[in-house]
């Protein structure tokens, strides 16, 4: 498995991202801020935002576009 660390955006005890090994994901919860949380597609930036926006009528937290977009892109 693959890691990289990336800096959070706000303190605090949450994860804005993590790797995981293929096959079945945990499950998720939203809590916190969070109504709900999902597994989503994201083999880059583009995917991750189209599938929010078309499939769950969302889009990213403006705050959290350039980790994503650096994360996802490199």
């Amino acid at each position: 498995m693959t890691t990289r660390t990336l800096t959070a955006l706000r303190p605090g005890p949450v994860a804005l991202s993590v790797d995981l090994p293929a096959g079945d994901f945990p499950p998720v919860a939203g809590v916190d801020d969070a109504r709900r949380a999902e597994w989503v597609p994201a083999s880059s930036y583009s995917v991750l935002a189209a599938v929010l926006a078309e499939v769950y009528g969302g889009q990213v937290f403006a705050a959290h576009v350039d980790m994503l977009t650096r994360a996802l892109d490199g």
